[in-house]
């Protein structure tokens, strides 16, 4: 069964802030800013040509602002890409590759596709890394988030073995370097794992969202793995969780979530169109 990953939680301190900085300077999609009392309020914003969002506000999270880090955004032309971030007032960081040595400023020799980054922070000190792919074609996709993890092939064998994400790719240089890259079924965006890729504390990232079509066979497919999956709950219209499927059978509406190896927290949310993820 696909496992679109659709959203990102993203930390932050003050949400006008961030959203001004991820929309009017990042120019990001506003999809949603929803704020039914002063106690909770989320914002969706989707990088354009994106198939994943990031959601930041009040009440939907629990991790200190700052926590994300490495989140790739993948670009054609890194360099327009970097005048035009420049150009809307935002402090970037490069361009720069990777030699034996280390990171090198510059592009990459011959520009490959994946060789030439730059690195960009938000307020809150969340890491993004603009990566050049000319393949990808026009827009700012987010492509991949990195999880922080203290075992890489625990993690490996979980996201592989028990969650069934496809490895799509496992490059190791020497004993201080090793990125993992796991795509869920179906998903444009893919997680990664290793060592000496930025990342943070084992465990301290939050609220990746994996949307599925039937969240109760998506459970069960999962449970048969030895996954622990919480049963499905819902949020009443007071913002009261309550278990069980909602009632009316809302997309966006219904939950399960379940941790890795290190406690990282994914939720799987029930969308009943989901459409197939194209190339």
């Amino acid at each position: 069964m696909d496992m679109k990953l659709e959203l990102i939680v993203i930390p932050v301190t003050d949400v006008d802030r961030a959203k001004a900085f991820y929309v009017d300077q990042l120019g990001f999609k506003l999809e949603v800013d929803h704020q039914p009392n002063e106690h909770f309020r989320v914002v969706q914003a989707t990088p354009v040509g994106s198939g994943c969002s990031i959601a930041f506000g009040t009440g939907i999270g629990e991790m200190p602002p700052g926590t994300m880090q490495g989140m790739h955004l993948v670009v054609p032309d890194i360099e327009a890409a970097l005048a035009e971030l420049r150009g809307r007032g935002v402090t970037v960081d490069g361009p720069f590759h990777f030699t034996e040595t280390g990171q090198t400023p510059g592009l990459a020799p011959g520009r490959p596709d994946y060789g030439t980054f730059a690195s960009i922070a938000d307020p809150d000190g969340n890491v993004w890394l603009v990566q050049e792919i000319a393949s990808r074609g026009t827009g700012w996709r987010l492509e991949v988030v990195i999880l922080p993890v203290a075992d890489v092939d625990r993690s490996k064998a979980f996201y592989s073995d028990q969650c069934g994400f496809a490895i799509h790719n496992d490059h190791r240089a020497g004993d201080t370097f090793r990125v993992v890259q796991a795509d869920p079924p179906g998903s444009a965006c893919s997680v990664t794992f290793g060592v000496g890729i930025p990342s943070g504390t084992p465990g301290s990232v939050h609220g990746l969202h994996l949307v599925v079509t039937d969240i109760v066979a998506a459970r069960a497919e999962l449970v048969a793995r030895g996954v622990e999956v919480s049963e499905p709950y819902h949020f009443s219209m007071t913002g009261g969780r309550t278990e069980g499927v909602d009632p009316n059978g809302a997309d966006y509406a219904t939950f399960a979530e379940f941790t890795d190896p290190d406690g990282n927290t994914l939720l799987l949310q029930q969308v009943t169109g989901l459409e197939p993820v194209d190339g």
